[in-house]
């Protein structure tokens, strides 16, 4: 077999297509966008998609290569064709880490903080500015774009009183001196209110000095080995930081002034006839536990529950990295998109059938497209059948399409360039190669984004119970070899001792390790 050049760049721009992270776009040679026709919605009838597009805020849930952000990207190219309604995509690690370099000291404030989480606070601070000044940014670039038709509409004064609002809204947004005189009062009644809640506890101390662990009193007030320390100090002390930082979100909800920030957004609107704006989150899990949880409350939750359904969000997270703070799940919708409790949820007796039919039409379809012959052509069928291979991808990849791209990406340097057709050995060592590059590279740079929010036990640890699987793994492998164990789903040519079962009241200790592709539900 020899392939032709169209044939070796159509594989190779289609798996590496597959690969792509973030908003990276989808353009062909010509440079014409490729998105809408080469998109694949998890379910039939674009279900994803069309449920995203709903007038609620929403979850999209999934690992890493999940395709959150070409879900985004189909969102906006959708919310711009259809009347009154505005995108504006946020991809909030970007925005967090640019954040930090951009720090203003505040002698007044360090002055009324704790010198341990200034810091802290003053990143926290400076990302809650980032956030509200890029939203008004976007919604500026986008009004900007409609200038002339709002010309014709309501003339140059109107259009020059409506852009002089947006500067004003960004300008109190990030003038700091504007936001010190509102921010220090604050800071300085909840220092007043602290000192006065310690020196209470003090004093409550002395008054408990000279009770014994049983609680009873000498008549000289103090019994002999008595515990003198009722314990409440140390709780004080304990609890100080994390007091502190519960604060962070009432100063910077007071600070930021958040409901006049809508209304300010939404009156602009009204007069471009937007009736939603709908901001687009990416990346929301990739910031450590205590932003997401400032966010959340400072941002996220207040211009959801304040807007009278003005403002939607769309969130893309990480399973196990979602905290939802006041808002009530119950009143937003949630999309799975790990095979798992996606394909579960709608039909549980054809999970993985389904999901290998996904496998099968992402593949088929960008093959189509970029190469213009069938997908047979790459594959040796004179063992097994393309069935076969849509089984076997969907198995390494578990319907990510980021593995499946690097995967085949693996099997086109090792088969394709050679003008040799891809076999199941030629899978099951890429597959490995992307385990050994990709995941198990987590115990050797773990960041804060690879961890579950409520995580108990260390990365150790973690190492250790999932070589406790392996072993385990194995031992049943090779007991089925030897004929240790026996049935009919036991094959001894072909030992398999992927799936086990696990019980669901420790399953909280795998939330790290199913985050990270160790290990999947299925």
């Amino acid at each position: 077999m020899e392939y032709n050049q169209k044939q070796s760049n159509g594989f190779f721009e289609a798996v590496e297509s597959l690969k792509k992270y973030r908003r990276a776009d989808l353009i062909d040679e010509k440079g014409r966008n490729l998105l809408k026709e080469l998109y694949t919605d998890l379910l039939p009838n674009d279900y994803i998609l069309k449920k995203s597009l709903k007038e609620n805020t929403t979850f999209l849930i999934g690992r890493k290569g999940t395709g959150k952000s070409t879900i985004f990207l189909r969102l906006e190219q959708e919310l711009r064709d259809k009347k009154g309604y505005l995108p504006c995509y946020l991809d909030v690690k970007t925005i967090y880490e640019s954040s930090q370099t951009k720090l203003s000291r505040i002698s007044e404030v360090e002055r009324l903080l704790p010198a341990d989480i200034v810091e802290k606070y003053l990143i926290e601070r400076s990302f809650i500015q980032t956030v509200l000044s890029t939203i008004i940014n976007e919604v500026t670039k986008k009004f900007d774009s409609k200038v002339d038709k709002l010309l014709e509409l309501f003339g140059v004064t109107q259009v020059e009183a409506v852009k002089e609002k947006l500067a004003e809204l960004k300008n109190n947004i990030e003038d700091n001196k504007y936001l010190e005189k509102i921010e220090i009062p604050i800071l300085q009644t909840i220092n007043t209110a602290k000192k006065e809640s310690e020196e209470k506890s003090k004093e409550r101390n002395i008054s408990l000095k000279g009770f014994g662990a049983d609680g009873g009193i000498e008549k000289d007030g103090i019994k002999a080995g008595a515990k003198t320390d009722s314990g409440l100090e140390w709780k004080n002390n304990e609890k100080k930081s994390s007091e502190a930082e519960d604060n962070f979100s009432t100063v910077f909800l007071k600070v930021f002034q958040i409901k006049e920030i809508i209304t300010g957004i939404k009156e602009t609107l009204s007069l471009l006839k937007i009736r939603h704006l709908y901001i687009l989150l990416d990346d929301f899990s990739e910031i450590d536990d205590n932003s997401i949880v400032t966010f959340v409350d400072v941002i996220l939750a207040p211009l959801n529950n304040w807007s009278e359904e003005f403002i939607k969000f769309k969130v893309a997270a990480y399973p196990n990295r979602i905290y939802y703070g006041k808002i009530d799940p119950g009143k937003i919708d949630t999309i799975n998109l790990d095979f798992y409790n996606l394909y579960s949820e709608f039909d549980r007796d054809k999970m993985e059938s389904n999901a290998i039919g996904f496998t099968k039409k992402i593949l088929e379809k960008r093959i189509n497209n970029f190469v213009g012959d069938d997908i047979e052509l790459f594959f040796d069928t004179s063992k097994n059948s393309m069935e076969d291979y849509y089984e076997i991808l969907f198995n390494s990849s578990m319907n990510v399409p980021r593995i499946l791209g690097y995967i085949l990406s693996y099997c086109y340097q090792s088969r394709i360039i050679y003008n040799n057709r891809i076999t199941k050995s030629d899978i099951e060592s890429a597959s490995q190669k992307y385990y050994d590059e990709k995941i198990y590279s987590f115990f050797q740079t773990t960041t804060h984004s690879l961890i579950s929010l409520d995580e108990k036990v260390s990365v150790l640890q973690l190492k250790n119970l999932l070589n406790s699987f392996v072993e385990k793994s194995k031992d049943i492998k090779r007991r089925i070899t030897v004929k240790d164990l026996k049935g009919s789903i036991y094959l001894t040519n072909e030992p398999f001792s992927s799936h086990f079962h696990f019980d669901p009241r420790f399953e909280e200790f795998l939330k790290t390790l199913e985050l990270n592709f160790f290990i999947s539900k299925s």
